[in-house]
């Protein structure tokens, strides 16, 4: 597991560069949602992320206080007590 600190450093990087990110949540076990979009905040204080979809223009906002973080070269996954878990992916463009 990583801290939320360094967690929150990925997360800010990603919304100063307005990064394009496929978010997937899963629902015990199996996915439930899949969005493309980026980040409109990522409060480490509050403990908040806002993830605009690019196709609605939606935000969803996610609490993160108390989750767990594992981070990969290019993604960060949140692992949430709920069991919805999150997957921030970064979404290059080939």
């Amino acid at each position: 597991m990583d801290s939320s600190r360094v967690a929150f450093e990925r997360f800010g990087t990603w919304k100063k560069s307005m990064m394009v990110l496929k978010l997937t949540v899963w629902a015990n076990g199996g996915i439930r949602d899949v969005w493309k979009g980026s980040l409109s905040t990522a409060d480490e204080d509050e403990e908040l992320l806002v993830f605009i979809d690019a196709v609605s223009r939606r935000p969803l906002g996610f609490d993160t206080s108390g989750d767990a973080f594992e981070l990969g070269e290019r993604t960060v996954r949140v692992l949430r007590d709920s069991g919805d878990d999150l997957l921030f992916e970064e979404f290059l463009v080939s």
